[in-house]
């Protein structure tokens, strides 16, 4: 990196797509068959009845738990208030075509007028996002492995190591292979990522664990000092690196949860054929599974992953919660701003706005794979004008829409390899 301090790095969902993550579209996707009841929510559940009626009410069990404090209280009308909201939230949802799923909570929150409901529908939303993505997190491991189809004897994955923008990234990093370049190099840098995911902060520690293995038990204690990232929309919930209660990357089970549901399940079914389309057979389960979770004899059930999912809810904002905080701005004077991945949807260069120091002399280079020339070039306007404190349609060099024939057929990673200043070698 330059000697100039900081640069700051700003990444939307496309960083992480080449770790096998999904885009938002994906992602919105996703959430819709999991209500359409076209894909599970947790593979190893059949309640029967159903798919889509077992997600719904695997979904209202969860969300009326986390707000039950631990199971102290059991309401049966708020249990049947979640069940409505959530095929409401489905069908609005299935029918709106918005651009993302955070698109679609916003609007929802924004057009109910019970503070109460705003809340409930935006955990709806949260613990469909968090399900999704710890389900992407162990896929995300398989990012470097492949099937040679041309190798006669590869039948199985095979390590191929995959360049990626956080690959490049520590490769920069590590310097001359030294510890203390890795160090000072990080001090220099500085991330503002709209991802909910942990990848950055996992692959940034795995890396260094295993790179400079004599340094493995300071470098909790250094990454902590040294690592600024801010998530502007949260995230999930604690690395087992960051947090004595986080749990590690790729770790996160919900496999005691789900034997909770089928014994729970097989209990009730003792007495009767539970009908899930009926809200108060939803309600039976949720209230054994509650009375269960506080009984203390049954310690086998770790449920360190459901509360995990609790913590993670909590972390995660929608687009509101975060225009109507009161986050300071940073006081770092960047010289290079980096846009990777990132899509210029106008309520996060509004938010960019709240957070960055307008400075003139900051450069600004976006990657722009995948965009048309009039998109890169109404991003270069919505930069200078809303960031850089700039006249947006001033004469001189364009670092944007100017070098757009050069950079559209550059992905992230080999357009993060041209910028300048990103060569972290340490004198």
């Amino acid at each position: 990196m330059s000697n100039q301090k900081h640069s700051l790095f700003i990444l939307g969902a496309g960083v992480s797509v080449d770790h096998l993550y999904p885009t938002g579209q994906e992602l919105l996707e996703d959430i819709v068959n999991i209500l359409d009841g076209r894909i599970p929510i947790f593979e190893q559940v059949d309640l029967g009845n159903g798919l889509e009626f077992t997600n719904k009410t695997i979904l209202a069990i969860l969300l009326c738990l986390k707000e039950s404090k631990n199971a102290e209280i059991f309401n049966e009308k708020q249990f049947e208030e979640y069940a409505q909201l959530i095929d409401f939230f489905h069908t609005r949802l299935r029918f709106s075509t918005p651009r993302s799923i955070d698109d679609f909570i916003d609007s929802q929150i924004k057009n109910e007028l019970l503070k109460e409901k705003q809340q409930k529908i935006a955990n709806i939303g949260k613990v469909l996002i968090v399900l999704r993505l710890i389900r992407y997190e162990n896929r995300s491991l398989e990012y470097n492995s492949c099937i040679d189809d041309n190798h006669p004897d590869c039948k199985t994955s095979r390590y191929k190591q995959k360049r990626t923008f956080f690959t490049e990234l520590w490769q920069q990093l590590y310097g001359a292979s030294s510890y203390n370049d890795f160090l000072n190099n990080l001090k220099k840098i500085s991330f503002i990522t709209f991802n909910y995911d942990r990848l950055l902060e996992y692959f940034l520690y795995n890396s260094a664990k295993h790179f400079f293995p004599l340094y493995a038990q300071q470098l909790q204690n250094d990454l902590s000092n040294v690592l600024d990232v801010t998530h502007m929309y949260g995230r999930l919930g604690h690395l087992g690196w960051e947090h004595s209660t986080g749990i590690e990357y790729g770790d996160v089970s919900m496999l005691p949860f789900i034997t909770l549901i089928e014994r729970s399940h097989e209990n009730l079914s003792r007495n009767h054929t539970l009908n899930f389309t009926r809200t108060r057979d939803g309600w039976s389960l949720y209230h054994e599974i509650a009375q269960t979770i506080k009984d203390p004899s049954l310690a086998q059930y770790n449920l360190t992953s459901l509360y995990f999912i609790f913590e993670s809810i909590n972390k995660i904002r929608t687009y509101t919660e975060v225009i109507e905080s009161q986050d300071k701005s940073t006081d770092s004077n960047f010289a290079h701003l980096y846009f990777l991945g990132f899509s210029f949807h106008p309520l996060n260069i509004l938010k960019l706005r709240d957070y960055i120091p307008s400075n003139k002399r900051m450069i600004a280079y976006a990657s722009v794979y995948g965009m048309k020339q009039q998109q890169a070039a109404n991003a270069e306007v919505e930069i200078k004008k809303t960031l850089l404190g700039r006249d947006p349609y001033e004469s001189g060099n364009s670092y944007i829409s100017g070098y757009f024939e050069q950079a559209q057929h550059l992905t992230i990673p080999e357009f993060f390899k041209t910028l300048p200043g990103v060569r972290y070698f340490s004198p």
